[in-house]
C-alpha cells in the first residue's frame, strides 16, 4: 500500500508542478502584455481565452481593428470599451 501511495503522490506532485509552471508562464505573458497599448490577434485570444471565430464576432459587433500591412492589432482601450458595452 505504501508503494501505491508513494506512486500516487509523485504523480500528483508532478502534475501540480506542471500546472504551476504553466500558470506562472501565463501570468508572465499577461503582465508583459499589460504594458502594451496594442495587442495582436493571438494576444487577444490568449488573454481572453477565446478563439478566432469569437474574436471576429466581436469585430463584427463593433470592436475596431487596426491593420498595418497584413497584421491586425487591437487597442487595449478599445477592448476595454467593447467589454464594458457588452455588460448586461
Amino acid at each position: 500500500m505504501s508503494q501505491l501511495a508513494d506512486y500516487l503522490w509523485e504523480n500528483y506532485a508532478g502534475k501540480m508542478n506542471d500546472l504551476l509552471a504553466t500558470l506562472s508562464q501565463r501570468v508572465s505573458q499577461l503582465e508583459a502584455s499589460q504594458h502594451k497599448a496594442y495587442l495582436t490577434q493571438h494576444e487577444v485570444m490568449e488573454t481572453f481565452g477565446i478563439g478566432h471565430r469569437t474574436l471576429k464576432t466581436w469585430v463584427a459587433n463593433g470592436l475596431p481593428e487596426i491593420w498595418l500591412g497584413n497584421r491586425v492589432y487591437y487597442d487595449r482601450n478599445d477592448l476595454q470599451h467593447y467589454m464594458e458595452t457588452q455588460k448586461i
